[in-house]
């Protein structure tokens, strides 16, 4: 089962806005404080934190880095994406959230338990970006 798309009222991108974005400010993948200024109203796809598995066991939908206290919550440039990914990996029921990085972003500081949450755009593929844990967007 899927849950529809939950809009958070901004416009759509084109792959072409995500090819250039990966192209630019980023060194191995990493994405700088530059970078997340730059494209933070860029959109992603994204679910919630907490669900269940196919087998109907709660599981905390986040990924470990290199340091296991450090956690990386997947988004993605594309509804594709994101649907490939959570049904692959034994998610079948999510809410898509239809935001931009900046939401994505200011979500962890919302909830205790993810203060300290990094980000990875399009987990496991060539063009994935990591957001280190407490990167967020800049005031202006």
């Amino acid at each position: 089962m899927k849950m529809g798309l939950l809009n958070r009222g901004k416009k759509k991108s084109s792959n072409n806005e995500w090819v250039n974005a990966k192209n630019q400010n980023c060194v191995n993948g990493i994405a700088s404080q530059d970078w997340v200024d730059r494209y933070a109203m860029l959109p992603v796809y994204y679910s919630t934190p907490a669900g269940e598995d196919r087998d109907g066991k709660p599981r905390l939908w986040v990924l470990n880095g290199n340091n296991s206290n450090v956690s990386f919550y997947p988004a993605f440039s594309s509804e594709e994406k994101i649907r490939e990914f959570f049904l692959k990996n034994g998610r079948e029921a999510f809410m898509i959230i239809d935001g931009n990085i900046e939401s994505l972003l200011s979500s962890f500081d919302a909830v205790t338990l993810m203060n300290n949450f990094g980000a990875i755009i399009d987990p496991g593929t060539d063009g994935q970006i990591i957001i280190e844990p407490k990167i967020r967007v800049s005031s202006k």
